[in-house]
């Protein structure tokens, strides 16, 4: 099974795969994640928090969305999963901060999953790291979703979620 992230810097091919990814998407990539689509050739994950440019944004040329903030509503997941497009989880998030952050960040991504699992959205959890030490390996993404409640069979589907949409 192939997996795949997604990074804000650039990864070079020897450590995606020591990390156990076919690929991490970096800046400059095929991938852009923004409030905007900037490179017209370019797939485009909508990351932002209004509701109304996240429906836009599911309406239109984006792929999937990444929910920014802890207001999660669960019409937009519907709305997502009704135009078959793919809610990333910044699993890098619920890594760091501290303790009560973590933990609502958790219990907020808990609730993303389960509503898109009863919306039947497909799902991915994306690092979003910025620096080396941000990345969790393909093992750590899988144990991760074991922890928002997903089986053995639905964390490997989401580990490579990304690849379908590419």
């Amino acid at each position: 099974m192939e997996f795949y992230d997604i990074a804000e810097m650039n990864v070079n091919n020897d450590l995606s795969s020591r990390l156990g990814y076919t690929k991490i998407f970096g800046p400059g990539d095929i991938i852009e994640i923004d409030d905007k689509q900037k490179r017209p050739d370019s797939i485009w994950i909508f990351r932002g928090s209004n509701v109304g440019e996240i429906s836009r944004a599911i309406k239109g040329r984006a792929i999937g969305i990444v929910m920014d903030s802890f207001a999660v509503e669960k019409s937009i997941i519907e709305e997502a999963a009704g135009y078959g497009k793919i809610i990333c989880i910044d699993a890098g998030g619920l890594c760091k901060g501290e303790r009560w952050q973590i933990r609502k960040k958790t219990i907020t991504a808990k609730r993303i999953f389960l509503y898109a699992m009863k919306a039947r959205a497909e799902v991915s959890l994306i690092t979003l790291a910025k620096q080396k030490e941000g990345l969790l390996s393909s093992m750590q993404l899988l144990a991760l979703s074991s922890l928002l409640g997903a089986d053995s069979e639905r964390s490997r589907i989401m580990a490579s979620a990304l690849g379908r949409f590419l």
